[in-house]
């Protein structure tokens, strides 16, 4: 059962590191859209 919770929080963190890049991924694309 721990290593289940250790794996679930693991998935948890990868999900929101993903979005974390895609969000920083969205807002240099904006910037550099507005820069032109």
């Amino acid at each position: 059962m721990k290593n289940w919770k250790l794996f679930s929080n693991m998935k948890v963190t990868r999900n929101a590191l993903m979005n974390a890049a895609r969000a920083h991924e969205h807002v240099v694309q904006a910037e550099l859209l507005g820069n032109r």
